[in-house]
């Protein structure tokens, strides 16, 4: 190893050191109540510092691998833009979840000026980001392999049906979020631990609380949260989809949302091994669609 190359390996360690308690640091400052606006503004600058040296390194690196410029600054956008689009995003959803909460009681509530500006800018940041990732995956050929792949012949039913389910997973989420930013009730600091304790223990005690094993789970530090539920009925989707009041009325845009999305999700998913499958994983799976499918078209005619 010669010694330019040494620099950057050290340099890149560096960074990646200061990094991680500067992203700690400026996240917490971001999403701190009351607003610590000092903080704020010499954790970012630390943390633009360390991620603007680790963006170098990752350019030099790939320029010595005999890259092109615009593969490397096609590198450069996955890599550091990747980052700043789930970092913006992050903080759009937290601020979101806010504004939602503080709604909830006031229609009128807004967030404080500054927040308010940081949720749009982070908003805005998380669009642009996921643009330039997207150009940047486009320029290195990873969407031109994608494609390839999945119409090459052979793949071409399992691809769909991949893509199927893919599509069903995001318009469930699309969904789910827009419903709890629009009418989401704020969660408490043991709703939260108990939610996520159900995920990470899979137990419950008969007292409610969240055990395994005999420990109990604990979430330290900031902790920001909304729920919201719906139910509809068939007969109640199907006269609103036949009056259009689906397309007036937001909650119910949202529940024919998630409704699409978790259909697309089942008949994608049955029909990834009825595709790839054996043969007994072909007819169970295509008899279960079969059926779930009679069941629906009968209660929608009953509707």
């Amino acid at each position: 190893m010669d010694s330019a190359t040494l620099t950057l390996v050290l340099t890149l360690a560096v960074a990646s050191i200061v990094m991680v308690p500067a992203m700690v640091q400026f996240t917490t400052a971001a999403i701190a109540i009351p607003a610590r606006p000092a903080a704020f503004k010499v954790w970012g600058l630390i943390y633009l510092a360390a991620w603007s040296a680790i963006g170098f390194v990752m350019f030099q690196f790939a320029m010595l691998s005999n890259a092109t410029l615009p593969q490397a600054v096609a590198l450069l956008t996955l890599g550091v833009g990747g980052w700043a689009t789930f970092q913006a995003s992050w903080l759009w959803l937290w601020l979101s979840l806010e504004l939602s909460n503080l709604r909830a009681g006031n229609d009128t509530a807004t967030l404080p000026p500054a927040r308010e500006k940081l949720c749009r800018r982070s908003g805005q940041l998380a669009v642009v980001g996921l643009i330039a990732v997207a150009l940047a995956a486009i320029e290195l050929g990873y969407v031109r392999k994608l494609v390839e792949t999945m119409i090459a012949p052979g793949h071409r039913a399992i691809a769909a049906t991949i893509l199927v389910t893919a599509i069903g997973a995001f318009l469930l989420l699309f969904g789910g979020m827009r419903m709890v930013l629009r009418r989401g009730e704020p969660m408490t600091h043991a709703e939260i631990e108990e939610d996520i304790g159900r995920v990470k223990l899979g137990l419950q005690s008969r007292s409610g609380d969240l055990r395994f094993g005999g420990v109990k789970y604990r979430h330290f530090g900031p902790a920001k949260g909304a729920s919201a539920q719906q139910e509809l009925s068939i007969t109640e989707m199907t006269k609103a989809w036949r009056s259009g009041e689906w397309r007036r009325n937001p909650n119910l845009f949202n529940a024919f949302i998630m409704t699409a999305g978790g259909l697309m999700m089942i008949y994608g998913g049955f029909g990834i091994p009825i595709a790839a499958g054996p043969l007994w994983t072909k007819v169970l799976c295509g008899g279960l669609l079969a059926f779930v499918t009679f069941k629906l078209i009968a209660a929608l005619r009953r509707a």
